[in-house]
């Protein structure tokens, strides 16, 4: 018998002291915990910002380039204005201006005509004879 009590005796030198062991632990946990930085990183938000500006700006560019191929699609329906109806159309235009201003300055000025009524009726003399040089659609 005495060798069972001896084995019993080498499994517990075997084990440490229960005092050491607590106070081991003890230890391990009461050791201050290792600083905690926190890093934020604001160029993350400006780069997501970026990013959603950036989707933005597609979106409207794809969607002004849908409109216009609309508008183009649309367009090739109607003929183009030859260049001497445009400058008949344009001719019209600017007489039907000068008439009014002629108009209007005759009416302000009642009296014999004053040098802008002459300066604008010789403008418009001037524009009778002249031809305009009204520039081809294709180079627009």
């Amino acid at each position: 018998m005495p060798s069972a009590g001896s084995s019993k005796r080498k499994a517990a030198s075997s084990k440490p002291e229960p005092s050491t062991t607590a106070a081991t632990k003890r230890a391990r946990k009461n050791k201050a915990p290792a600083e905690i930085i926190v890093i934020e990183d604001s160029d993350e938000e400006d780069d997501e910002l970026k990013i959603l500006a950036q989707i933005k700006a597609q979106e409207a560019s794809e969607n002004l380039a849908k409109e216009l191929q609309e508008e183009f699609a649309e367009a090739g329906d109607t003929p183009m204005e030859d260049d001497e109806a445009l400058a008949r159309r344009l001719a019209e235009e600017w007489a039907k201006e000068e008439d009014s201003m002629a108009r209007y300055l005759a009416y302000r000025f009642r009296k014999e005509p004053t040098l802008e009524i002459l300066m604008l009726q010789h403008a418009k003399e001037r524009r009778k004879s002249a031809k305009f040089p009204i520039p081809s659609p294709t180079k627009l």
